[in-house]
């Protein structure tokens, strides 16, 4: 690696970060964090209430999700992987929570 791509690296890391901590901080300053918990939590019983199949459940999810984050304005690809995980990590965990 070049000193220059070495530099762009640097430079994109910096980028990133910096794009995640704007995020975070509008995030919480804006309630998006709690919305997109609410968006969760009533689409998962919905899902968990009226649709068949784990896939199907997981695409409703992350379809209500993705409109919410449209509609707030938060670009999806930033919420995406860390959903999928968090619903992934709940349905694996579901008997243990309190889903009434």
């Amino acid at each position: 690696m070049t000193k220059l791509e070495l530099i762009y690296t640097i430079a994109l890391a910096v980028a990133a970060i910096a794009l995640l901590i704007y995020f975070l901080v509008m995030g919480i300053k804006h309630g998006w964090i709690k919305k997109l918990t609410e968006t969760l939590n009533v689409s998962m019983r919905y899902a968990e209430d009226h649709i068949q199949g784990s896939e199907d459940k997981k695409k409703y999810v992350m379809g209500q999700i993705e409109a919410k984050c449209n509609e707030l304005g938060i670009p999806y690809f930033l919420a995406q992987y860390v959903i999928s995980k968090l619903i992934e990590t709940i349905v694996k965990h579901w008997n243990v929570l309190d889903h009434r």
